[in-house]
């Protein structure tokens, strides 16, 4: 048996347009599509670290938005070790 093409993988696609990150009510909710996060930082607009969660190989997450009212910069890694950062307004 012969196989003349090459067989192609591809992969999810990993950007800060399939990332969505919105506040409902107290929590901060992140969604990556169809790839899973393994990690999620949120620092404030000085660059410090607030939060960490690691460890979730989930495509959805929800947090506590206990943080004061300011801009929030959400990262979010993927299990394919891919970074996005996304703003939102806490």
């Amino acid at each position: 048996m012969k196989y003349d093409a090459a067989l192609k993988v591809t992969s999810a696609e990993f950007d800060s347009n399939k990332v969505i990150v919105y506040k409902n009510q107290n929590q901060i909710i992140i969604n990556s599509g169809n790839t899973k996060m393994l990690d999620v930082k949120i620092f404030d607009i000085s660059g410090r670290l607030l939060y960490q969660k690691s460890g979730l190989n989930v495509n959805e997450v929800s947090l506590f938005s206990g943080f004061s009212n300011s801009v929030l910069l959400v990262v979010v890694t993927s299990v394919d070790n891919e970074t996005v950062t996304k703003k939102i307004i806490n």
